[in-house]
């Protein structure tokens, strides 16, 4: 009796430290890969930056960035936002780019117009809550005069928040178009109603050369 106790708990002790070594294994492979992605955007941020700011008719250096840079042109970032308040500074992908996902990245929306669009709106979505996507779920913590920079074709765009609002969550962003200046809208799900979506909206009150 106790050789077949002995046993079974031999086969449970097996088991239970397959176990245990498997979800370790998982959850290394998982960091190991968030680390890599972070690595990569990190670099696509600085290539972002270092080719913005050479000198368009200088064909040598030119060629260094191309013999340099390994990003794949599917990853080229277009524009770079940054809130200082939330900790981001996010490279973002042309509304035609298939990583340019909310599973992917902070996204512009179908239908936004580009920072450089006179009276325009620059609209961007990302996830809230908690994982590597989750870009905005800060965002909340986020109140009227804080600023948001987006840069974009060598020009630093600074908003300043000036309305802040939840909306019902129905799969549609209503946004109101009258507006006789410049602004950002940003939206995420609301952290504390899974009915609700936050809506930071900012007024263009500056633009710069970077």
């Amino acid at each position: 009796m106790k050789v077949k106790e002995k046993n079974r708990f031999k086969s449970h002790l097996i088991c239970g430290s397959f176990i245990l070594l498997f979800g370790i294994y998982l959850i290394s492979i998982k960091y190991v890969d968030n680390y890599y992605k972070d690595k990569m955007d990190q670099r696509n941020l600085n290539n972002f930056f270092n080719e913005e700011n050479l000198p368009t008719n200088n064909i040598e250096n030119k060629a260094i960035v191309n013999k340099k840079s390994t990003i794949n042109v599917e990853n080229n970032y277009i524009a770079v936002l940054e809130i200082p308040k939330i900790n981001i500074k996010r490279g973002l992908l042309a509304i035609d780019n298939k990583y340019n996902n909310i599973e992917y990245n902070i996204t512009i929306l179908k239908g936004s117009d580009y920072p450089d669009v006179e009276n325009g709106n620059f609209i961007l979505a990302s996830h809230s809550g908690t994982g590597r996507i989750a870009f905005f779920s800060n965002l909340n913590k986020l109140n009227i005069d804080d600023y948001v920079y987006v840069y974009y074709k060598k020009i630093k765009y600074t908003y300043k928040v000036n309305n802040k609002y939840l909306a019902e969550k129905n799969g549609t962003l209503k946004l109101s178009a009258s507006h006789e200046k410049s602004i950002i809208t940003l939206t995420t799900c609301d952290p504390n109603s899974k009915s609700k979506q936050l809506i930071v909206i900012g007024e263009l009150v500056a633009t710069d050369s970077y």
